[in-house]
């Protein structure tokens, strides 16, 4: 670590903290390799809690808040906080504050307030109240410097640069700075001016009577770096009585940014506390009333995180599937609103451990929602998505060869069940599966378990002609060649896209594509073809 590098930054950044809304402490310019946490993740407690002013849909995925050294070390700001944003690079093994491709350590001279993570995230307000002073037009700074305007007397720039004062009418007031030029909406700030001119007083304040009304969870603007600020980043801060506040949030996670634990394994969720003393990462909640949540491509090691990180915020999982690319396992999900349902989910199963498992959801009055099958190693591995909710009756099997499965499927189809999982997992050659029934005709139904590529779009054609949509689609690799499980059923009516033989990019362009034609993701699996990754969904309203 480049040691008089950072004490030349960090002394900076007390000097300018003492002169008002403060600087984020950088991680240091030279890349910095991950070694252990040396403090645990402890935090206050509150009993009065705060949203969060930043929210997990609007982070690239890896990406999320970070809280540096605590640099303000007395006064109102005391118990503020100077957020930036971290992200983590698996090929270097550190953690940086900058976008892929930016290596601070030698473009420190061009590098731009662009160039950083946290430059433009928008921000949220964190409570209710009004507006009692503002500024949204303050220019810029270069990132390392203040802007040369400020020094131009009679010109002057508030200390917080483009900023908000919110107070809950009771006294109790947060301070929000360091936006982006012309971020904050006009509704909410009437000024207007570049420059304050310190001849006269009281320039960012907004009178009584015509104050404007702030909800919580109101858009306030973008992270910038105006004001005395010398790199992008959000300061925010409460007090009362000319006493700092605490600010604890209603509910995150967070981790410690030096550690060489896995990614998956150091996350944890605080609620009604205030932020673990940094250097940290910190996720912040998706917002309520997202229509889904979808991740593709997975990695395993980072499953459990997302998966604990997406539940907390209040989804359940809709969508399970566990695929094998070069070796390695991941997983693609979809999360839905909560809405009531009672659910449980469980992963990485062996046959007995997913048996022991279902039994137990069945106690409990669990109905199998899905369940999924995938290759690790050469053991076949389960995961399962339980819900407490009314439907037909349900029956399942798993571990079966392709001879015993067909018996049982044609024996439960002759007996009024129809299937809605048909999973198959393939090793060494040989298959195994995984399948799941409801007590409900089969009629109009087709289903298929060992088709090529251009055999499922063959099927995928007739089907269609015949008036049958797709309703589940499940990818396996056999001795190395891509094959598909599918079931068509013509009870599936409305708008609806398919897809397959999707790239990553292509996958995400298509997704996007079609959330904005509002249909849902209903399914997606992945596959490994012609040495690549690749993805087929089925999307509908």
């Amino acid at each position: 670590m480049n040691w008089n590098r950072l004490l030349r930054w960090t002394s900076l950044a007390f000097l300018l903290g003492a002169l008002g809304p403060g600087l984020l402490a950088p991680l240091p310019a030279q890349r910095v390799k991950a070694v252990r946490a040396k403090t645990p993740l402890q935090t206050m407690r509150a009993t009065t809690s705060f949203s969060f002013p930043g929210r997990a849909e609007d982070l690239t995925s890896g990406e999320y808040w970070y809280r540096g050294k605590k640099i303000h070390g007395s006064g109102v700001q005391k118990l503020g906080y100077d957020l930036g944003a971290v992200r983590y690079d698996r090929a270097e093994k550190s953690w940086s504050q900058y976008k892929p491709g930016v290596d601070p350590a030698t473009d420190r001279e061009d590098t731009k307030n662009s160039d950083w993570l946290i430059y433009g995230q928008p921000v949220y307000a964190v409570a209710a109240g009004e507006v009692t002073g503002c500024w949204r037009n303050a220019p810029e700074n270069p990132p390392g410097d203040l802007h040369p305007g400020r020094k131009s007397d009679p010109k002057t720039i508030p200390g917080g640069g483009n900023m908000l004062w919110v107070d809950d009418g009771a006294g109790d007031r947060v301070l929000y700075a360091h936006f982006q030029p012309g971020s904050v909406p006009k509704a909410l700030c009437p000024h207007n001016d570049a420059f304050l001119d310190p001849s006269q007083s009281g320039q960012s304040e907004v009178p009584e009577g015509s104050r404007p009304k702030v909800k919580r969870g109101q858009f306030l603007g973008v992270v910038g770096n105006a004001g005395q600020s010398t790199n992008p980043h959000l300061h925010i801060h409460r007090e009362k009585d000319g006493k700092s506040m605490p600010l604890a949030f209603t509910s995150f996670m967070a981790r410690g940014v030096y550690s060489n634990k896995d990614l998956s394994s150091t996350w944890k969720r605080l609620k009604t506390q205030a932020l673990p003393p940094g250097p940290v990462a910190v996720a912040p909640n998706y917002s309520s009333g997202l229509k889904e949540i979808s991740r593709h491509g997975l990695r395993s090691s980072d499953y459990q995180f997302v998966f604990d990180h997406v539940a907390g915020s209040g989804y359940r999982l809709e969508w399970i599937d566990g695929f094998n690319h070069k070796g390695k396992l991941y997983f693609n999900v979809v999360f839905r609103p909560r809405a009531g349902v009672r659910w449980a989910a469980r992963h990485n199963l062996t046959g007995s451990q997913y048996q022991a498992a279902y039994n137990a959801q069945r106690k409990k009055g669990y109905r199998l929602w899905q369940v999924d099958s995938y290759p690790s190693g050469n053991k076949v591995l389960y995961a399962g998505i339980f819900r407490k909710s009314a439907g037909p009756g349900v029956t399942a099997y798993h571990g079966v060869s392709p001879s015993d499965h067909q018996k049982k499927f044609n024996d439960l189809t002759g007996k009024g069940w129809r299937p809605k999982n048909l999973s198959v997992t393939s090793i060494g050659g040989k298959r195994y599966y995984a399948a799941l029934y409801e007590k409900r005709s089969a009629s109009g139904t087709q289903s298929k378990s060992f088709l090529t590529v251009q055999q499922y779009q063959a099927a995928f054609n007739d089907n269609k002609a015949k008036g049958r949509r797709l309703a589940y689609l499940n990818a396996y690799m056999h001795n190395g060649q891509p094959r598909f499980t599918a079931i068509w059923s013509s009870g599936v009516k409305g708008l609806g896209a398919a897809s397959h033989g999707l790239t990553n990019s292509q996958y995400q362009a298509e997704w996007s594509k079609q959330r904005k034609r509002g249909l849902l993701t209903r399914l997606v699996t992945g596959y490994t073809e012609g040495g690549r990754g690749r993805y087929a969904a089925f999307w509908k309203k």
